[in-house]
């Protein structure tokens, strides 16, 4: 009675933080400088590999607990993934500039550091969505409802600023027109999904 009802636990509490990696956008610090609060690609990089590797560890109890919530590592996806991942690895090892090639530079944070929590993230999902295939309407449903935010704001900065570089929370004009794009088709794909779609906020 006991173990079940601890593997339910962890189970919710991993479902939680895949909602809070959704968070990343809105995450801001504070400048001590200018007592504001700033948005950098830096630091919400730093927040979203802190949320992913908690919720491995997470992860890892379920996937150690039982079959279910272990990866199918002969999916093609998965293996696509990981080859992609080796190749990087390997491809380290024959970089000009070894440790840019792994820690990269804080306004991009495109190194084999930052790719490695976003592989984790993908196994985590492949293991936890495809017996929770509900889940996917809902995480994509809030994750477009935290890009409505983002575009909120990105209004209210239009208005408000005389620069015609807006970036919104993602602190990069391009991140920001990249991840609305995605989630104009996303909204889109919930608009025609639904079956009640003046009812798809709810």
């Amino acid at each position: 009675m006991y173990q079940p009802m601890k593997k339910e636990r962890i189970e919710q509490f991993v479902v939680w933080m895949i909602f809070a990696v959704l968070f990343v956008p809105l995450f801001i610090v504070r400048n001590p400088l200018t007592d504001q609060f700033i948005a950098t690609f830096f630091s919400q990089s730093m927040f979203f590999q802190i949320v992913v590797e908690i919720l491995v560890v997470g992860w890892l109890a379920l996937a150690f607990s039982g079959k279910k919530f272990r990866p199918n590592w002969r999916d093609p996806v998965v293996i696509s993934v990981n080859i992609f991942m080796l190749l990087l690895i390997v491809s380290q090892f024959f970089s000009v500039d070894f440790e840019r090639s792994f820690w990269s530079v804080q306004d991009r944070m495109t190194g084999l550091f930052h790719y490695l929590p976003l592989w984790a993230l993908f196994l985590v999902l492949h293991s936890i969505l495809k017996h929770k295939q509900e889940l996917w309407a809902r995480l994509v449903r809030f994750s477009t409802m935290v890009s409505v935010i983002v575009a909120l704001i990105a209004i209210c900065e239009q208005f408000s600023s005389s620069s015609n570089s807006i970036s919104s929370t993602l602190s990069n004009p391009n991140h920001l027109a990249a991840y609305l794009l995605i989630h104009v088709f996303l909204a889109i794909w919930l608009f025609l999904d639904s079956k009640q779609k003046w009812n798809l906020l709810i």
